[in-house]
C-alpha cells in the first residue's frame, strides 16, 4: 500500500506479452490472490523456439494497478547429435606404447561443446559421461565424467596417460599401430530431426538421423567388432557396446541416417527406426600416446604401415622434407621442439639449413617438416633433432 505495507487477499491477474510458440502458463491459474507477504507467483512452460517474454499482473478490481516482470529468456533445449562435439588441447603426448620407451602420469584435457538444436546452450549441469580404450579418465571431482557449465555448453576432463596402452588390431580396416586411445563421450539427449514446418518439434514424417547401441570403437575402423586379435600380442580384444534407455534400440539398419556419414556412432543393425527425443548422443575422439624419440627406418616392427615410418618425403637442392614417427609410427609429443642442423662432407663447408616450424605440433598422424638449404653438396648431412624435455634423438639425410 501507500505506507509499503503487504497486502493479503487481493486478486491478480496475469497474462503474457507473447505467447508465440506455445509458450504458456503451464496450465497453472492465471488469477492468483496475494498471500501474507502480499505476493504472488505464477509458472512460465517454455514453447518450442527460442524468445523471449514478460508477465502482465494486474489487480482484477483495479486493472490499472499493473506491473510487468524482467524479460524471461526461453533458450535451452536437450543436446543434439548434430551439436555435439569433443576436443583435446594436446591429442599427442608422451606416454608411450609397445614398441617406445614408456611413461605415466601426463595428461590431455578433453573439452566436450553441447548444444541444443537450434545451437543454444544445454541445461546447466547435464551429465557428459567418458570411457576410454587406454589411460585414466579423472577430473576436478574425481570422476570419469564432467557437469555442463550455465551459458557455456562446455565441459572438462583429463585423460591421464599410463596402463593400458592400446595395442593394434588386425581386424579389417583397423589400425595396426599400438598407443592410439579412443575416448568416448555420451550424454542425454535427441536425435538430430529436419524440421520441415518450422516449429522446432519433431512431428510424424519428418527426417531425422537414427542413432542405435553406442559403443566405444577400439580398433577404430569405424565399425562394431566384437572381438579381434591384437597386432602385437595376439591377445583377444573387443568393442564395448553401452547400455541405451529403454526402447532406443531396435533391429533395424542404421546406413540410411547420419551414421553413414559419421560411421563409428552405432552399433549397425540397432536403429529403431523412431525418432527418439531421449537418447544418448554420443561423440568419440581419437588421442596419440606418443613415444619421445624419433622412430629410425631400420628399426621399425614390419606390423608398422610403411607410409607411417620417419622417412624422407622430398628432397631438392633448395628443401628437404621429412616424416617423424616413433616407433609405432605415431606422430611425436605436439611439445617437442625441432632443431635442424647439418654436416658438411668437406671440412669448413657452407651448407646451411633452415626449419620454419619449431616444434612438432598437435596431430594424429606422424609430422612433416621441410628444412630450406643453402649451399649444399653431394655428401653434406642435414641432420633433424627432436628434444623433449631434454631427450634428444636425430635423424640424418645425405644429400645425393
Amino acid at each position: 500500500d501507500s505506507n509499503s505495507s503487504a497486502v493479503s487477499g487481493v486478486k491478480v491477474a496475469a497474462s503474457l506479452t507473447n505467447t508465440n510458440d506455445g509458450i504458456t502458463f503451464c496450465g497453472a491459474p492465471t488469477e492468483v490472490v496475494s498471500d501474507a507477504s502480499g505476493q504472488v507467483s505464477f509458472s512460465i512452460c517454455g514453447g518450442t523456439l527460442p524468445a523471449t517474454v514478460q508477465v502482465k499482473a494486474a489487480l482484477v478490481n483495479s486493472p490499472l494497478i499493473a506491473t510487468v516482470s524482467n524479460i524471461l529468456t526461453v533458450q535451452t533445449g536437450l543436446p543434439s547429435q548434430r551439436f555435439f562435439g569433443l576436443a583435446s588441447s594436446q591429442p599427442n603426448f608422451y606416454v608411450g606404447s609397445y614398441y617406445t620407451n614408456q611413461y605415466s602420469g601426463n595428461s590431455t584435457t578433453i573439452s566436450v561443446y553441447a548444444a541444443d538444436r537450434l545451437g543454444n546452450p544445454v541445461p546447466e549441469n547435464t551429465k557428459v559421461v567418458f570411457v576410454t580404450s587406454g589411460g585414466l579418465i579423472t577430473s576436478d571431482t574425481g570422476e570419469s565424467s564432467c557437469l555442463i557449465a550455465k551459458d557455456t555448453g562446455t565441459c572438462s576432463v583429463q585423460l591421464r596417460g599410463q596402463a593400458y596402452r592400446p595395442l593394434g588390431s588386425t581386424s579389417p580396416g583397423a589400425d595396426p599401430r599400438p598407443g592410439r586411445v579412443t575416448v568416448l563421450a555420451y550424454a542425454d539427449g535427441e536425435e538430430t530431426f529436419y524440421d520441415g514446418n518450422f516449429n522446432n518439434r519433431y512431428d510424424t514424417g519428418e527426417k531425422f538421423d537414427d542413432l542405435g547401441r553406442i559403443y566405444i570403437d577400439k580398433d577404430q575402423n569405424l565399425a562394431y567388432d566384437a572381438s579381434y586379435f591384437t597386432v602385437q600380442t595376439g591377445a583377444l580384444e573387443g568393442d564395448n557396446a553401452l547400455s541405451m534407455p529403454t526402447g532406443s534400440v531396435g533391429t533395424q539398419f542404421c546406413s540410411a541416417t547420419d551414421v553413414a556419414a559419421n560411421r563409428g556412432l552405432s552399433v549397425e543393425g540397432t536403429c529403431n527406426g523412431v525418432w527418439d527425443g531421449y537418447t544418448k548422443v554420443r561423440r568419440s575422439i581419437v588421442l596419440i600416446f606418443s613415444g619421445n624419440t624419433i622412430g629410425q627406418p631400420s628399426s621399425y616392427d614390419l606390423s608398422i604401415p610403411a607410409a607411417k615410418r620417419t622417412q624422407i618425403v622430398s628432397a631438392t637442392a633448395r628443401s628437404v622434407t621429412v616424416q617423424l614417427a616413433d616407433l609405432s609410427g605415431n606422430p611425436l609429443p605436439s611439445d617437442a621442439n625441432l632443431t635442424v642442423s647439418t654436416i658438411p662432407l668437406v671440412t669448413g663447408g657452407s651448407c646451411v639449413a633452415t626449419l620454419s616450424d619449431l616444434i612438432v605440433g598437435n596431430s594424429l598422424e606422424p609430422t612433416r617438416h621441410t628444412a630450406t638449404l643453402d649451399s649444399c653438396v653431394s655428401g653434406d648431412v642435414i641432420s633433424f633433432t627432436a628434444d623433449h624435455n631434454g631427450k634428444k634423438s636425430s635423424y640424418g639425410y645425405t644429400v645425393p
